[in-house]
């Protein structure tokens, strides 16, 4: 009986009424996983701890079978995403395949808060990028939009971008208005808007916001994006505290410091 097998992996891993044994546990775990009638959740496990020692092969076969043969939301999003990790997901047909399975996990109900926003994350990134779908940043924005609603960090991050970005090409629009009613403006161009490196889970590179005449306009300007940074590198995203860092850093260093020194500490920060 695959659930019997998996719940008696589960008492050997955490010593409950047995002796605590993680290779026993291992066992039990791919019998479950390896069973005719497999245990969906000692697959998606099984899945994860080859994902874990970077196996990304033998992940992508269980994976496929939650996917495929349970019907589990959690291992489409999984299969997705390792689809996308192959080389070969260059190629049309299987970014196209990758992101479907991706949007399917990012649109069902029934799995957990943090699975869902996930993929929801992950398929934003599909719309911004234009991978395996037809890129949409404004859909983008509302898949960010659903996941950071449940305060999935790497969403927090990326809709603080593009509202950072939203928010640079209106300062843009103005100065462009501005210096075409002056003589001689004495106004240097902006630097370009956030350029995105393409991620699996984030979109940023440095900050590009301009700096306002003071720390409350600066702030004010650009709350909303602000707060969605902070949020995030509070929960611990790495990339998140340096962003966050690198923005504030001029009218708030020891702000700044705080975070810089709690980025490298998470590491992770090219």
């Amino acid at each position: 009986n695959s659930d019997a097998q998996y719940k008696y992996s589960m008492m050997l891993e955490q010593g409950y009424g047995v002796a605590k044994d993680d290779d026993k546990m291992r066992n039990y775990l791919k019998l479950s996983a390896k069973n005719e009638n497999p245990n969906i959740e000692a697959v998606i496990k099984v899945g994860q701890t080859f994902l874990e020692a970077n196996d990304t092969q033998s992940a992508l076969k269980y994976f496929q079978i939650a996917s495929d043969q349970l019907d589990s939301p959690i291992g489409k999003f999984y299969y997705g995403k390792l689809l996308l990790m192959r080389k070969e997901s260059k190629k049309s047909e299987i970014s196209k395949k990758a992101a479907e399975y991706i949007r399917i996990a990012a649109e069902n109900e029934d799995e957990s808060n943090t699975a869902q926003a996930m993929a929801q994350n992950l398929f934003g990134i599909c719309l911004h990028e234009g991978i395996g779908v037809k890129k949409s940043i404004k859909e983008a924005i509302q898949y960010f939009e659903k996941a950071a609603s449940k305060d999935y960090p790497p969403a927090l991050f990326n809709l603080g971008l593009e509202q950072e970005k939203k928010k640079i090409a209106e300062i843009e629009t103005k100065m462009k208005k501005k210096s075409l009613t002056q003589a001689n403006p004495s106004l240097s161009p902006l630097s370009s808007p956030v350029s995105f490196p393409k991620s699996q889970a984030t979109l940023g590179s440095k900050s590009s916001a301009p700096l306002m005449k003071s720390e409350i306009d600066h702030v004010k300007v650009f709350e909303k994006a602000f707060n969605n940074f902070k949020k995030a590198a509070d929960s611990g995203l790495a990339e998140a505290c340096d962003y966050y860092a690198s923005a504030i850093y001029e009218f708030n260093f020891s702000e700044a410091e705080k975070y810089f020194i709690k980025a490298s500490k998470l590491g992770n920060i090219d």
